[in-house]
């Protein structure tokens, strides 16, 4: 039961019945999984479902279905609002119509999946009976034979069964050796690793590492192998391999998936002094287990919170390890069994009261407030000891409440900052700088629609000039972030009218006021802006783009001469080479999709990569960009791309293009460039997509042949079987053939189809 071959068979049926956008997909649903791209996978899992309901493919929905588990509770840890769909998938997967489907077996997985992250240790027994039903069924030679063996040696390592789980994983490696499979016994290697970790055998699971490093290609799996490496090496004490092993936080902080390993290793360096145990590790715990607490997976959050505890107590913080605690006893009637939480909050509970009594009693002899600012040093938790004492005195002072919770959002406690100036603003609600603080303390923790409440209720009240208008800003930045710019503009139409000179008001409208298709309108305030002030700033970015979407060049001129831009040209439009850059567009499913291209301008750019035939077609566009890169607002992505990354704006030209695939055995360089040039002159272009990993065979006895796969973009004025007579003409005495199905599928020439689909099947196409 090989499950891959059944999904590259029915790309091949859908593709021949012409459902190119649902093979591209099927594709990229697993490639967007196993590389920590779930804000893709949440954009095209809707579609993609709609239309494998649309053709009544069941089969294809399992799969599907399947594939957004996995993002988003094995790779997300997000269980909130998954059970009940693992058990719909488990269901739906054993029907008559889909229980023959090879991924059926794999809504098992997901179902273990949500139990082992809700709660591992109290699910074991449910976990272990679910897993060992199914593996009565199948046998080493099923693909599947490794996942859920690996999901019920996991449950007896969450259960402390430690030894009967290496029992376990070598009873199923041999199975894989009678069945000539022993290499796949690596890819059992999380939970034999974790079974020998916990049995604090480092050096058998460091071994059993550095087999299996060279399994994963993905990011996902690199992330882990880097991950184990660091935490068997701190436990093996040699720092000097396991600090550098360790990956930066913030490339794990998108995908909780990595948060309890990386959680542990740090814990490790950190008690060993290799990196600083301080309240910045502080905020990244509290993230990680933040999440986990949101996304349902209870018992992991309650553990890295006992952990920020224990740092905390070691660096001698038992405030902080006090208020840990209390969010730890807040989770526990959220376990589906407490089994050793009471025991292990106890604990630490009496360590805590023991480091208590030891702590230097903080001086109080303070004769004003500003003399507690004065005394204020960079560390944000001896800060917050010494704050928390002031405010006793002075709880109506607004700087040290804006203070305390600006220690609180430091050390990660966030919810603690809003709180503080909750009750604050009960007893003081005309301070607009608190005003302001909370409410962007809301909106960064995402909450909405407390923050949405919350301001409301201010403008209703008779309060403070600087109150109103700072509700107002909220209710700006909020309805901006959720792209309602109509709702957004009054509000900051009432900052200009009391404060006509606001300049980053003034230029976030004419923002707005583009984003709406006012483009005349944003000009005139850009342009009053620009006349206001003699030096730069954001409002010459911003109308380089609206004076371009105008055509207005001499205004582009005059912003980009302001902003240092040499070389421009002196009179009518802008069209220049500029170097490489990357654009990125946002299609209307919400997936997004990142193209070379060539900057043209300030902010313009024509597209030079080809799109697939199942993605939107943007070769040769030209588009008006935003100027702030992607690369630079994200320093993860600017170390992995050498070109910048912009996203685009608007199309101003269309390059009108449709792009085709053409597949077959590479003809060599010589043929191939005569081809690509009798296509030009139809106004085509080709680009090949292939390298040198691309080998056909026509038979298992034949040597393998260079492949070549490329993109053919014809111009939607061009005749498409003009083309298709070019290319019968000029490949007709390769010595193999080439295939352009997608051109003859859309000419309907079913003699042609049938000729190529031969070829497909003969090469391996």
């Amino acid at each position: 039961m090989d499950i891959w071959k059944w999904v590259l068979e029915t790309q091949k049926d859908l593709t021949h019945q012409g459902h190119h956008r649902l093979v591209h997909l099927m594709r990229m649903l697993p490639h967007y999984t196993v590389n920590e791209e779930h804000v893709q996978v949440d954009a095209l899992v809707p579609e993609a479902l709609a239309l494998a309901r649309s053709i009544k493919n069941p089969w294809l929905e399992v799969f599907l279905r399947h594939w957004y588990l996995q993002s988003r509770v094995a790779h997300r840890h997000d269980v909130t609002d998954m059970l009940p769909e693992a058990v719909s998938l488990l269901e739906f997967a054993h029907r008559d119509e889909t229980r023959d489907c090879p991924q059926s077996i794999c809504a098992v997985q997901d179902l273990t999946n949500c139990y082992e992250q809700a709660d591992g240790p109290a699910y074991v027994e449910e976990r272990l009976a679910v897993a060992n039903e199914t593996l009565a069924k199948i046998d080493a030679t099923w693909p599947c034979f490794l996942c859920i063996s690996v999901e019920y040696a996991t449950a007896l390592v969450d259960g402390k069964r430690y030894e009967e789980a290496l029992a376990f994983l070598k009873q199923q490696a041999h199975a894989l050796l009678l069945a000539n499979q022993h290499e796949d016994r690596l890819n059992m290697r999380d939970s034999w690793i974790e079974a020998l970790i916990r049995l604090q055998r480092y050096e058998e699971a460091y071994d059993l590492h550095k087999q299996a490093s060279n399994l994963g290609r993905s990011k996902s799996a690199r992330l882990k192998k880097a991950i184990d490496k660091a935490r068997i090496m701190a436990y093996l004490g040699s720092y000097e391999e396991a600090k550098p092993a360790l990956p930066d936080f913030a490339t794990i902080a998108p995908t909780p998936r990595h948060y309890f390993h990386w959680a542990e290793a740090a814990k490790l360096l950190a008690e060993a002094a290799v990196i600083p145990n301080d309240c910045y590790l502080n905020a990244k715990f509290q993230l990680m287990s933040d999440k986990f607490s949101h996304n349902g997976v209870v018992r992991a959050a309650f553990t890295l919170v006992l952990w920020q505890a224990d740092l905390a107590l070691k660096r001698g913080r038992p405030k902080t390890a006090t208020r840990c605690c209390e969010r730890a006893e807040a989770l526990i009637p959220r376990l589906r069994k407490p089994l050793d939480a009471p025991q292990l909050l106890a604990e630490m509970r009496a360590k805590i009261t023991t480091a208590l009594t030891n702590l230097p009693t903080i001086t109080t002899a303070w004769e004003h407030p500003h003399h507690v600012i004065e005394a204020l040093g960079d560390d944000p938790e001896t800060n917050l000891d010494i704050l928390e004492e002031a405010r006793k005195r002075w709880p109506e002072h607004e700087n040290m409440a804006l203070f305390t919770a600006t220690a609180y959002d430091e050390i990660g406690e966030h919810q603690h900052g809003i709180e503080l100036l909750r009750q604050y603003l009960e007893s003081y609600p005309n301070s607009p700088d608190v005003v302001l603080k909370y409410g962007l303390l809301l909106f960064n923790e995402e909450q909405h629609e407390p923050l949405q409440e919350f301001v409301f209720a201010m403008l209703k009240r008779d309060l403070d000039k600087e109150v109103h208008l700072n509700c107002h800003r909220l209710l700006t930045t909020l309805y901006d972030k959720n792209g309602d710019f109509e709702l957004a503009k009054p509000h900051l139409l009432s900052l200009l009218e009391q404060e006509p000179d606001d300049t980053e008001s003034r230029t976030w409208l004419a923002e707005l006021e583009r984003k709406t298709g006012h483009l005349e309108k944003a000009l005139q305030h850009l342009d009053g802006l620009v006349e206001q002030h003699e030096e730069t700033g954001n409002y010459d970015w911003e109308r380089m783009i609206v004076a371009t979407l105008l055509k207005d060049w001499d205004k582009v001129r005059h912003s980009a001469d302001r902003l240092g831009f040499e070389n421009i040209p002196t009179e009518g439009p802008i069209e220049q080479n500029r170097g490489l850059c990357r654009i990125q567009f946002r299609e209307a499913n919400g997936e997004s999709m990142t193209y070379y291209a060539i900057r043209t301008g300030p902010v313009t750019a024509q597209i030079l990569e080809m799109a697939s035939p199942s993605s939107p077609q943007h070769y040769d566009d030209t588009v008006v960009f935003e100027p702030i890169s992607v690369t630079e607002l994200d320093e993860a992505v600017a170390q992995d791309d050498e070109e910048l990354i912009y996203t685009s704006i608007q199309i101003t030209e269309a390059g009108g293009y449709t792009s085709y695939i053409l597949d077959g055995v590479h003809p060599g360089e010589e043929a191939l460039q005569q081809l690509k040039d009798a296509l030009a002159i139809f106004g085509c272009s080709c680009q090949v997509q292939s390298g040198e990993r691309y080998q056909l065979q026509r038979d298992d006895d034949s040597e393998p042949m260079l492949g070549l796969y490329a993109y053919i973009a014809v111009p939607e004025t061009q005749s498409l079987q003009e083309v298709a007579d070019l290319l019968a003409t000029m490949t007709q005495d390769y010595a193999h053939p080439l295939i352009w199905q997608g051109i003859v599928e859309k000419l309907g020439d079913n003699e042609e189809q049938e000729r190529q689909l031969r070829i497909e099947e003969e090469y391996g196409l």
